[in-house]
């Protein structure tokens, strides 16, 4: 697996003139993360799938408990599994700050007033005969989120908690066969928090 880190301010995601993208086309990356196009998001994640831009939110309350989702049962690559607290893709001409901050309200119904980018990493990984994610992804936290007034967008989400660090590292343990790999990564790679 390779690993790439790259700093990340306010970046708008532009190329030579393309087609404007929809909620089902999603950003074709090479190996260094640089745009080559984009393609429907169910190209990108089924046969041998396609190397794509990701990213994923952590969002802590203000207890620093890290907020979790449960995918939606509808989900195609692993439906039902607890995840960071939201994950999605950009999109062209789409601002960075923007995407996470549309993204985090439409899944969870918060707000995310500051968030910091942490890093980013590339990951392949198989669900079962059923697709591919094949992933280079920033991972964002933002703090002091207002878990009271979590809303879940059921298409997405089924379930949500907020777990202490000494409860993730737990999870991390002993049922790592309900996370997902891209949660398990980011979180061995950079968020991991001992008590």
């Amino acid at each position: 697996m390779k690993l790439h880190s790259q700093s990340q301010g306010r970046a708008r995601i532009s190329m030579p003139p393309a087609a404007e993208s929809s909620e089902e086309n999603i950003i074709r990356v090479d190996e260094f993360g640089r745009i080559l196009g984009e393609e429907e998001k169910i190209g990108c994640h089924t046969g041998e799938g396609r190397l794509h831009s990701a990213y994923l939110v952590m969002l802590f309350n203000v207890s620093g408990r890290l907020m979790l989702s449960r995918r939606s049962r509808g989900k195609m690559l692993w439906p039902g599994f607890w995840d960071g607290s939201v994950a999605s893709h950009y999109h062209l001409g789409e601002d960075r700050e923007e995407s996470v901050r549309r993204r985090v309200l439409k899944e969870v119904g918060l707000s995310c007033p500051r968030f910091e980018y942490r890093f980013r990493f590339r990951y392949r990984a198989v669900y079962l005969d059923i697709g591919v994610e094949d992933e280079i992804c920033d991972v964002f936290r933002c703090s002091d989120v207002d878990g009271k007034e979590v809303r879940p967008d059921s298409a997405e989400v089924s379930e949500i908690r907020f777990y202490e660090p000494r409860d993730v590292d737990k999870l991390m343990s002993e049922r790592p066969n309900e996370l997902t790999p891209w949660f398990i990564l980011a979180y061995q790679r950079g968020l991991k928090i001992r008590a």
